[in-house]
């Protein structure tokens, strides 16, 4: 209790406030537990740390940044549950989150400075991703600042199926602080109202008073998690890890790649540790590595370059391996041969003779639903050909059913939006196609609603 008391003297006077819990901030400061980060920080954390460890001798002053947050009412209960979620299992996620500050921090305040922000911007980090560069949500939120899709579209950001550029840290931070420090200039240096409008966004906060976003839970939750973050950084006496990170990454380099490569290949042939891989380049989510893109390093380890270089030409030219289809159950029905007219698509088909699509496909081993004017079809029909009437009601049934429908146009189908979307996550339900191309499609721009119907133009 001692030390709870004495934190609180550090941080300001006490007031009530309206309790809220502090789940989904916890839930950012949870651990990777399989990234090579986190691997090497608990062979690094000592086995029994001083916890709490112990105070610095001189306590850090407030910066305007803190002294802002002190608007927010006090609720010492709440306050104490922020502690305790960083200071529980012997210190190890405070020392954790710590350690991984010591990577970070030199970037974020490099970049913080460069705009003429306030350093103790780079808390936002902590609050929103736990540091964590790999951070995604269920809000389609990515990257150490938790970027949305619109947003880092509208920063110029790459977001598609291979490349996710909010999770590469020094592109999603200069965007980051450029946008912080928009928001600072509209919102006339209000630190209050430029966090407001990162986390929830201009409209929002410009349609509130700073008193009545100091009231919204969510944003409570921000201002206390920030809070906490910064005083038990700024006052606890502990070791700085930067020279031990940089003694890790001497491991590890950038290789220059001249075209297109398979993640897969370079785990597979390099023989690379795949957690590793993928922590050391958490921009690269897709199966594919783009050739001509450089903006982010590919990084592997020093000792695989040379092998890199010997099996270069392997690795270029390596691809994936198809499965073979497993084969069709044995059909049952009437056999008939159909051959594919003008206009037709499977759908068509397949309601004609009172079958699914799934099945002309497994009877024909195709590997998509394209087909072509003259191909001919086995078709083993359960029951006749339905008359035009009744397939009609059969395509509205199947309509009804789902929230993609065929459209009468070949290799076109209709998605209904639903809540909780975002064109990226669209554009992931369909192989090849990108969040920019339905917006092409539709002429539209990132705002969709739900029950809005978007187009969708299969790709070959």
């Amino acid at each position: 209790m001692k030390f709870f008391a004495l934190l609180f003297w550090c941080l300001i006077p006490l007031a009530a406030i309206a309790q809220h819990s502090a789940t989904e901030v916890s839930q950012r400061w949870q651990p990777d537990v399989n990234s090579w980060f986190h691997q090497s920080i608990t062979k690094r954390l000592p086995q029994n740390p001083a916890c709490p460890p112990p105070f610095k001798d001189i306590i850090a002053s407030k910066s305007p940044f803190e002294i802002a947050l002190e608007a927010l009412p006090l609720n010492p209960e709440k306050e104490n549950e922020y502690i305790e979620l960083l200071l529980n299992q012997n210190c190890q996620r405070f020392l954790e989150i710590q350690s991984l500050a010591d990577v970070y921090f030199p970037l974020l305040h490099k970049h913080l400075e460069r705009v003429g922000m306030d350093r103790d911007y780079a808390f936002l980090t902590m609050v929103l991703s736990g540091l964590n560069p790999s951070f995604r949500n269920n809000k389609d939120q990515a990257g150490l600042w938790a970027l949305d899709f619109v947003r880092a579209k509208r920063q110029g950001l790459r977001v598609d199926q291979n490349i996710d550029e909010r999770r590469a840290p020094s592109i999603a931070t200069e965007s980051a602080t450029e946008l912080l420090r928009a928001y600072f200039d509209v919102f006339e240096e209000s630190h209050i109202k430029t966090i407001a409008a990162f986390v929830k966004g201009a409209k929002w906060t410009n349609a509130r008073t700073e008193a009545e976003i100091l009231l919204d839970p969510e944003m409570i939750n921000v201002f206390r998690a920030l809070k906490v973050c910064i005083r038990l950084r700024e006052n606890f006496e502990r070791e700085n890890q930067l020279v031990f990170w940089l003694n890790e990454f001497n491991a590890f380099d950038a290789i220059p790649i001249t075209d297109t490569i398979h993640k897969e290949a370079l785990i597979s042939i390099l023989q690379l540790e795949k957690n590793t891989f993928n922590s050391m380049n958490p921009a690269y989510i897709g199966q594919l590595i783009p050739g001509p893109y450089r903006a982010v390093p590919l990084i592997i380890p020093v000792e695989k370059m040379e092998l890199f270089k010997q099996r270069a030409d392997s690795l270029y030219a390596w691809k994936p391996t198809v499965k073979k289809p497993s084969p069709p159950p044995a059909p049952k029905g009437e056999e008939n041969e159909y051959i594919v007219q003008s206009g037709d698509v499977l759908g068509k088909i397949a309601g004609k003779f009172g079958v699914r699509v799934s099945q002309i496909m497994d009877w024909n081993q195709l590997r998509s639903d394209r087909i072509d004017v003259g191909q001919r079809l086995l078709i083993y029909a359960i029951t006749k050909p339905e008359t035009k009437k009744n397939k009609n009601k059969s395509e509205d049934r199947e309509a009804s059913t789902s929230d993609v429908s065929l459209s009468p146009a070949a290799k076109e189908s209709v998605y209904t939006v639903k809540s909780g979307d975002s064109l990226w996550l669209i554009a992931q339900k369909y192989p090849g196609v990108s969040a920019d191309d339905i917006m092409k499609w539709n002429k539209i721009s990132t705002d969709i609603r739900p029950g809005q119907k978007l187009i969708i133009r299969q790709k070959p």
